[in-house]
């Protein structure tokens, strides 16, 4: 009996942990192209659109690289995998935070925007992103309220 309750306790260990390890997905992993083409321009008022990102994964974070900073500059985003929330860059007078967390292969990031002075007191802009890949084709569902828009990219070989 005693052989058997480690057995399966060691089972159910090895099973939780190999679902843990396949959290994430490295296809995420590469150089981006914005497909002018593919669908919506994903526009939210004063969220810049990438038209070039550099993604690299690894177990604990994935660094982003885009070129939203003033005349395309690139700026850089690191994210934590555990769901913490960031301060990232953005906009001069904003406050921008931001956290990201794999669901299945789904990478899902939610920003804030802050605007403290705004007439009325401070004015936030919430967005979420949803990164989904298939083949060379990576797509970033966006999503700020009730508005919902779409980024198509390829990945650049």
């Amino acid at each position: 009996m005693t052989r058997w309750v480690i057995g399966l306790f060691t089972t159910a260990t090895l099973t939780l942990v190999s679902l843990a390890a396949g959290q994430g997905n490295p296809t995420l992993a590469g150089s981006w192209a914005l497909d002018q083409s593919g669908g919506g321009r994903g526009g939210v008022r004063g969220i810049p659109i990438a038209t070039e990102l550099v993604i690299k994964v690894d177990p604990s974070q994935v660094t982003m690289e885009s070129n939203t900073g003033s005349a395309r500059a690139f700026q850089t985003f690191v994210y934590a995998l555990d769901g913490s929330e960031i301060d990232v860059p953005g906009p001069l007078g904003w406050s921008n935070t931001a956290s990201a967390r794999w669901e299945g292969d789904r990478l899902v990031v939610s920003s804030k925007r802050t605007l403290e002075g705004g007439p009325d007191g401070p004015m936030s802009v919430e967005v979420i992103d949803v990164f989904v890949v298939e083949g060379d084709a990576m797509t970033i569902e966006r999503r700020q309220g009730r508005r919902s828009d779409r980024l198509v990219y390829n990945r650049i070989r």
